[in-house]
């Protein structure tokens, strides 16, 4: 019913958001367009709003003052769900069932269901697949304990990036998701990122 397209370009019009009970706006009229097929980086100094920012793109917080427009059509309550749906999202901290690998990534898919040749694929783009297949016993089966416990902060970081590809989505975010990875492999998952998904 409330289908939203991105096929050009996202633009953020004069918006600005403020958090309850706070003196200060975290972003102040921002204008902005991403073009469909862009690779971009958000910088600024701690506490500047990249956060904030990126939450206002993927619509977990709602502009207080301005419009987002995928396509011209603004983002709303209305049509949130569906861009919710287009959106691949890696937190710096994203949340890791006490599950297997594959319902992890699946993340909200039955086991049974999820297709096991994609996981494969986006733990490659995410530089797991390696540690998974030689180091682990059950290898995708394997659980990985609350919040990942039983993983370092890298390969919990990797799996939360391979569960963001899983869905091949029109809108990839990865907010500071590769600050506990090492350089070297950070730079193969953004190559991997860039050229397997061009067109995102």
């Amino acid at each position: 019913k409330n289908n939203i397209k991105f096929n050009n370009e996202i633009e953020f019009r004069d918006v600005s958001f403020s958090y309850d009970n706070s003196t200060f706006e975290s972003l102040t009229s921002v204008n902005a367009k991403i073009h469909k097929g862009e690779f971009i980086g958000v910088s600024g100094d701690s506490g500047s709003g990249k956060t904030t920012f990126l939450d206002t793109l993927v619509y977990l917080l709602k502009p207080t003052r301005g419009r987002i427009l995928v396509d011209k059509n603004e983002i709303n309550e209305n049509n949130s769900y569906n861009w919710n749906l287009k959106i691949g999202y890696a937190p710096q901290n994203g949340f890791l069932l006490d599950k297997n690998i594959i319902e992890n990534i699946s993340f909200g898919i039955e086991e049974n269901d999820a297709d096991i040749n994609r996981i494969i694929d986006v733990c490659k783009d995410a530089e797991i697949s390696e540690f998974i297949e030689n180091n682990l016993a059950n290898k995708y089966q394997t659980k990985i304990g609350e919040n990942g416990i039983k993983l370092s902060g890298g390969q919990q970081q990797r799996i939360i990036i391979a569960r963001a590809l899983y869905h091949n989505p029109e809108l990839i975010v990865l907010d500071e998701a590769t600050n506990a990875i090492d350089t070297i492999r950070e730079n193969k998952i953004l190559r991997n990122i860039r050229e397997k998904y061009k067109n995102k």
